[in-house]
């Protein structure tokens, strides 16, 4: 299922080289899509051609988008420099792929400054033709648009030591995700925002020792109707270079590896229907939207190959939807504080920019008050704990010595007496680490400093060191006992 009332705003013209190698069922499912195409574009089927011929055809037949089968795309290395190595925008050359195809089968990562594989095999008919006619389409290269007319239902800034964990909640909590096909896609949401995040923060700017506190890491939105849910976010990536015209070291990073499961881009072509990535000529900013399908092609048919497209564009493409949401003058207090609770805000303030800045000073002073409020509490009950500690030990070192002043001194404690004391102070010990893990807990979740946190965890190593002193106290008792009955 697509979007009906999707239709591209000029007339495109899409040639196609047919792939010989499909069954029969695959070429009939792929004619049935091309069919489609057709009502919306200038269509052309081209016949099996060597590279030299499709060379000489497209010198007079200049289409906006030029598929290849995938197998002859990759080996090719003269028919997407042909239209310009370095060009941002113009025609599009795609590899196609009509059937299934696994990682493993696209070999190595080829070198290249740009790469567009178009997955023709999983999605529904009208789907595929509404990616083919974007990618055709220049005008619709980039942002959210693309997918869904609207625009973003959400808007959210990155920064430096925000909770990801309240973000899924928040994007989880929209309205538009209780229709249609989006409750069963949650688990896919929260991976793919999970791997998102490990993008920003484990391999892009994110890591990057924070010179800068009051810019954002990167810019995030979600935008969703019955047919596509879209992320997308915006960030800079210096791993890859300053040169944006070329996404040659990006592809480095893009390129699936069924061999690393666990990285964040290999997670995003498991669960992900769709991959785009752009790099902005003019600011070398990448724009990455990640988009789920209806259909649910991940789904489906996991472990197989999905549309992957790389491409530097020119900042034209997306001057309607810039990378970074524009929510206004970011406090100063807002970037020392993760921003906590900005998602929420812009989901709430429309496109307003004045009604969303204020929206997130009124969201961040709640929080960091209620913040302030909760380290308060702590330390109180930190000292109070640690009194009543010193309190007990004081009184301890009394007993043993005999008590203080005339008194005469106590008779000493029996063998049961002491068990009961040794556990009294073994299960206050236990009780004292349990409040402490939960203060952590919460802290976590309230966006507390690393240094707070790792303060409270040096109390449960002490209280611990001082279990395993009571432990080894008592089982040298018990040997010494064993000896001396045994003699």
């Amino acid at each position: 299922m697509s979007n009906p009332d999707w239709k591209p705003t000029t007339q495109l013209r899409v040639a196609c080289l047919m792939d010989d190698r499909l069954t029969r069922e695959r070429m009939h499912q792929l004619v049935r899509t091309l069919g489609i195409v057709k009502q919306t574009t200038q269509f052309q089927l081209w016949a099996d051609l060597t590279e030299a011929q499709l060379l000489k055809k497209v010198e007079t037949e200049k289409p906006n988008l030029l598929l290849l089968p995938w197998h002859k795309y990759l080996p090719w290395s003269k028919v997407d420099p042909f239209f310009g190595s370095n060009r941002v925008g113009g025609t599009l050359v795609s590899g196609y792929f009509a059937e299934p195809v696994k990682w493993e089968e696209l070999g190595t990562e080829p070198g290249r400054g740009r790469m567009a594989l178009l997955d023709l095999a999983h999605p529904t008919p009208q789907e595929a033709v509404q990616i083919v006619t974007m990618m055709a389409d220049e005008a619709r290269r980039g942002g959210l648009q693309s997918w869904i007319e609207t625009g973003a239902a959400y808007s959210d800034l990155w920064w430096a030591g925000s909770p990801l964990g309240t973000k899924i909640d928040t994007v989880l909590a929209l309205p538009q995700l209780a229709q249609g096909e989006w409750p069963k896609r949650v688990p896919a949401i929260r991976l793919i925002m999970n791997a998102l995040w490990s993008v920003i923060f484990d391999e892009g700017p994110g890591k990057i020792s924070d010179l800068n506190r009051r810019a954002p890491k990167a810019g995030f939105q979600v935008g969703i109707n019955g047919y596509t849910l879209a992320m997308r976010l915006g960030f800079m990536m210096p791993s890859w270079g300053t040169n944006a015209s070329t996404l040659k070291e990006g592809l480095k990073d893009l390129w699936p590896d069924a061999q690393q499961p666990g990285r964040p881009w290999q997670l995003l072509h498991q669960h992900a229907d769709f991959i785009r990535v752009h790099s902005v000529h003019e600011t070398g900013e990448i724009e990455l939207v990640v988009a789920l399908l209806a259909s649910a092609p991940s789904r489906q048919s996991p472990n197989r190959m999905r549309t992957l497209w790389a491409d530097p564009i020119s900042v034209k493409h997306i001057a309607r939807e810039p990378l970074i949401p524009k929510i206004g003058d970011a406090p100063a207090a807002a970037a020392n504080a993760g921003a906590p609770g900005a998602g929420a805000a812009q989901a709430a303030g429309g496109g307003n920019p004045a009604v969303q800045a204020n929206a997130i000073l009124a969201a961040v002073t709640a929080e960091r008050a209620k913040f302030k409020t909760f380290l308060s509490d702590t330390a109180n009950k930190m000292r109070d704990l640690k009194k009543a500690v010193v309190d007990r030990e004081e009184v301890i070192r009394e007993l043993r010595s005999g008590g203080v002043g005339t008194a005469p001194p106590l008779p000493p404690a029996d063998g049961a007496a002491l068990l009961e004391a040794f556990q009294q102070r073994y299960f206050e010990a236990q009780f004292q680490m349990r409040q402490i893990q939960i203060q952590i807990d919460r802290a976590e979740k309230e966006g507390a400093t690393p240094l707070q946190i790792e303060q409270m965890r040096k109390k449960i190593l002490a209280l611990s060191e001082q279990e395993k002193g009571w432990i080894s106290q008592i089982q040298q008792t018990l040997i010494t006992y064993k000896k001396r009955r045994e003699s």
